[in-house]
């Protein structure tokens, strides 16, 4: 990752002195694997969203991606009989 961090005095007076920080960071990461010999997975997911609808797990870690990537559900609408709709991967209902 990398940091930085900037520093001054914005404004000096006699009785009156200003100064000013400024911090910005940016980090990555990435997930080796999961899988070994006799465990053998692609991928895990965490962080389930419950309440109406149960919506499933919002975290997905994929092996060689980043680790706590969010996923979402995007919401289609509702149904006659008033079930929760989807949009797919491919953007079909």
């Amino acid at each position: 990752g990398i940091e930085l961090t900037l520093s001054g005095t914005v404004m000096s007076k006699a009785n009156f002195q200003w100064k000013m920080d400024l911090a910005a960071s940016h980090a990555s990461n990435k997930m080796e694997k999961f899988s070994d010999d006799i465990y053998k997975v692609n991928f895990r997911t965490f962080a389930p969203i419950g309440g109406s609808g149960a919506l499933g797990d919002a975290i997905r870690t994929f092996e060689g991606g980043a680790i706590g990537t969010f996923y979402g559900k995007r919401f289609a609408g509702f149904t006659e009989d008033g079930k929760w709709l989807f949009y797919k991967r491919d953007g079909s209902v």
